[in-house]
């Protein structure tokens, strides 16, 4: 089964409920796409009084994202 990794730019409101919501229906994605699904990095401006989530590399250059071999989405 294919891995495909994402990358994220922000992590607000938005960036955080598209985390959860990966996190939450990893199986569902699974089924529907035939890929494990995962967030492999975000890029956040500013992490000061965010929590970072678990494995996942936090970012503050988005440029560092785009540029990843790793990446196969960057949303």
């Amino acid at each position: 089964m294919k891995n495909l990794k994402l990358g994220l730019l922000g992590y607000g409101t938005v960036g955080q409920g598209v985390v959860k919501l990966l996190q939450q229906n990893k199986a569902e994605w699974q089924q529907k796409t035939g890929c494990t699904v995962s967030v492999s990095a975000i890029a956040k401006r500013n992490w000061q009084g965010i929590k970072q989530p678990d494995g996942i590399d936090c970012l503050t250059d988005a440029s560092e994202i785009v540029s990843r071999a790793d990446i196969d989405v960057v949303v």
